[in-house]
């Protein structure tokens, strides 16, 4: 009896090891290399690879060859992080083929660095006298975010710059008390004073952009331009699709954001 109870047992345990083995995931391996687009250089650093329900699989680059290596399930859908780097948009995730049994494969990233001086945005940025980010920069801020994730400790540099803008000199009528008499006095606003009063404007809707997408301002050094610069309506530009633009809505930079430093956590 004891004899016949252990064969049923024996029976059991491999039915289930052949049942597990059948419906085990196959295992890959990616080999990899880090490049930086611009200097052609390895790239020291940690990849992230996130499958959808979250599990995280991590690899290190080295600084010689930038080479790394990760095993990844097969058939699966991943997405990439490069930390310190950003990567092409097609590149941001990583489709593991459906093999049937081990196999190698190989990827090579060539990525932007994200380190001091980098230029995120430049150019006419705000609409003309406006605090209002124009339409087709809607998508800067979820730039910014990636970069932000990207690497940790980052401080910003953000000029603002009233070249794009004019405020013709206006006189405005106040009210004033003197001796508990109430008097209305006339004032000039000089060019100067409203530019002034736009860039302060600028920045606050600037800082709070940078809030939504949890940036605080402590990673943040604003840095203004007043230029008073009556606009030129004779210049002109024409493009290729014969519409003509005025050249200040071209050539105006009211906006610069870059990477001042990076903070050592």
């Amino acid at each position: 009896m004891y004899k016949v109870k252990s064969y049923i047992l024996l029976f059991i345990v491999l039915f289930l090891l052949s049942f597990s083995n059948s419906f085990s995931v196959v295992m890959v391996l990616l080999n990899g290399k880090i490049i930086d687009k611009a200097t052609g250089k390895p790239i020291a650093t940690k990849i992230k690879f996130t499958d959808e329900k979250g599990t995280v699989h991590q690899s290190n680059s080295n600084s010689i060859d930038g080479v790394f290596q990760q095993v990844l399930p097969a058939g699966t859908k991943l997405n990439i992080i490069i930390e310190g780097c950003l990567i092409d948009e097609n590149q941001k995730v990583l489709n593991v083929p459906n093999y049937d049994e081990y196999t190698e494969f190989g990827i090579e990233y060539k990525v932007d660095k994200i380190d001091v001086g980098f230029v995120i945005a430049t150019g006419s940025i705000f609409e003309k006298n406006s605090t209002e980010l124009k339409a087709e920069h809607k998508s800067l801020f979820d730039y910014i975010k990636t970069i932000d994730k990207s690497k940790i400790g980052l401080v910003y540099n953000v000029n603002i710059s009233s070249s794009d803008s004019y405020f013709a000199p206006k006189t405005v009528t106040e009210k004033i008390v003197e001796k508990g008499k109430t008097k209305t006095k006339k004032r000039q606003i000089t060019s100067e004073e409203q530019l002034e009063n736009l860039l302060t404007k600028r920045k606050e809707a600037l800082i709070q952009h940078f809030l939504n997408i949890g940036i605080r301002a402590k990673n943040l050094n604003f840095t203004t331009e007043l230029i008073v610069k009556k606009p030129n309506p004779k210049a002109k530009l024409k493009t290729k699709s014969n519409k003509t633009l005025n050249f200040d809505d071209v050539f105006s930079n009211n906006l610069t954001i870059k990477i001042e430093r990076i903070m050592k956590l």
